[in-house]
């Protein structure tokens, strides 16, 4: 987890700086930024109900390379090593939710290199529940099986919700 928030902290810092810092809010840039998220937003809530399959993967190769090198670590150190590698490793969807939406809203905030922080956070305490209930070696896989029905049912209605706030920005920004 502190991998994965250190990386993220880095990237947002680094979007941050490079595009101004702090802007103000209700300029333009803001709203080019609104006008952007609504079918960013759209393609996301597309992918994840499945009506697109995008073959895209980021960062897997140096993931990789990371992954071979936390391999003969052992301990905390390979773990914190371990989690670098996982955390730069981006899958379709995750690089359509964390560089076209927070960082895009991270520049306009005034600690806007905090929002990939939360982002990371968000992604990774859902986790660490699961993993804090998980059963031991007997019940085990009733549990995953009762995670995986989750999921089957979750993903489909967070791509609903994307779908209806990107349709509202896409509505609001663009045509009115």
């Amino acid at each position: 987890m502190l991998a994965r928030v250190l990386v993220y902290l880095l990237l947002g810092s680094v979007a941050v700086y490079a595009l101004g810092g702090a802007m103000q809010a209700p300029g333009p840039f803001f709203m080019g930024v609104r006008r952007v998220l609504g079918p960013l937003m759209l393609l996301v809530g597309l992918v994840l109900i499945g009506v697109i399959r995008p073959r895209l993967a980021v960062g897997g190769r140096l993931a990789g390379q990371v992954e071979a090198r936390a391999r003969l670590r052992r301990g905390t150190l390979g773990a914190f090593v371990l989690g670098l590698a996982f955390s730069l490793a981006f899958c379709p969807t995750l690089f359509l939710l964390f560089f076209g939406m927070t960082v895009p809203l991270a520049v306009t905030a005034p600690l806007g290199a905090l929002y990939p922080v939360a982002f990371a956070l968000g992604m990774t305490l859902p986790l660490l529940v699961l993993v804090a209930f998980l059963p031991g070696a007997g019940g085990g896989r009733a549990y995953v099986g009762g995670l995986r029905r989750a999921s089957r049912l979750g993903t489909p209605l967070a791509g609903a919700v994307f779908i209806a706030v990107g349709l509202y920005d896409t509505l609001v920004y663009w045509l009115l």
